[in-house]
Parts: C-alpha cells; sequence; structure tokens
C-alpha cells in the first residue's frame, strides 16, 4: 500500500539474573516510509514475528497533520472515511484527548493500558501499549480512521 507510515514499535527487553526479571518496554526503532495513510486500514505489524510478545501491541494514531484532515472526510460520503465508533469526535492531538481516546479504546476491546505516549511534533504521532487482548480484539481497531499502525511488542534478551 502507498502513502503508509510504517513503524517497527516496541520491543519487550528482558534481562533475567537469579530469581528476578526485570522487563522495560523501549522503543526499537521509527521508519517514516510514506505521508498519507488517511483512506487505509491501519497497517499490522510484526503479527507472524517468531520474537512477538503474545497478547502486547502498540497502537500509532497517524500524526496530528493526517488527523486534522479527518473530520473533513467524515462528511464527505465520497472519500471512503467512516466515523469512528468510539469517541467519534475525538482527536489525539491534545493530552487529555489522547488519554480519553486510549482509555476508550482500551475498555472497547477488554486490554489493560500500559503506557500512552504524547506527539511531541507532527513527525512524530502519538501512541499507547495495550495488553491483555487476542489478536482479533486488535484488529477490530484497524478499522478506525485515527490510526495508523498497529504493531505486535517484540521481545529482545539480554544475558
Amino acid at each position: 500500500m502507498n502513502g503508509l507510515t510504517r513503524w517497527v514499535f516496541t520491543a519487550r527487553k528482558q534481562i533475567k539474573g537469579g530469581r528476578s526479571c526485570l522487563s522495560s518496554y523501549v522503543l526499537l526503532s521509527l521508519v517514516i516510509v510514506g505521508a498519507n495513510a488517511a483512506l487505509a486500514d491501519a497497517e499490522l505489524v510484526n503479527f507472524d514475528s517468531r520474537f512477538r510478545v503474545p497478547n502486547e501491541y502498540g497502537i500509532i494514531f497517524k500524526k496530528p497533520s493526517e488527523l486534522q484532515s479527518l473530520t473533513r472526510r467524515y462528511a464527505d460520503p465520497a472519500s471512503g472515511v467512516k466515523r469512528p465508533s468510539i469517541l467519534a469526535n475525538t482527536l489525539p492531538v491534545t493530552k487529555e484527548a489522547l488519554n480519553n481516546l486510549a482509555e476508550a479504546l482500551t475498555k472497547s476491546i477488554n486490554g489493560k493500558l500500559l503506557t500512552v505516549m504524547e506527539s511531541s511534533t507532527d513527525d512524530i504521532p502519538a501512541m499507547f501499549t495495550i495488553q491483555g487482548v487476542s489478536d482479533a480484539a486488535i484488529k477490530s481497531l484497524a478499522k478506525d480512521p485515527r490510526i495508523a499502525t498497529i504493531a505486535a511488542s517484540l521481545a529482545t534478551r539480554l544475558d
């Protein structure tokens, strides 16, 4: 698909030693391949990886500039963009709106919200991580036009 923002999102870094296990979430890498994915379903990343963390995902919203154009597209039936069913008038462009939307989306699929990260510039969209849901449940969020990418988290191990 052309014009998609591609991300490799989160990894779960596990350091194991003796009886303790320290886990932290790290941003692996961020690679922007395209600019506008407003009409497409969210891209699904890492779902087939053998290194994925079961039932843990990163949800990456579209860039703020892409989000601003969505409201015009909702009003135009010819655009093909459908108004989302969850907090339809909320765009994740402020801290409060982002937190409310991340919580509502997480609740809609009975997941557990882990982290929420704000957008610092137009080049880096807001994102959040979620756990405790199936692939089928998380894929249901891919139809939300505010979401660019849903990435299964990856595990790495340091010895």
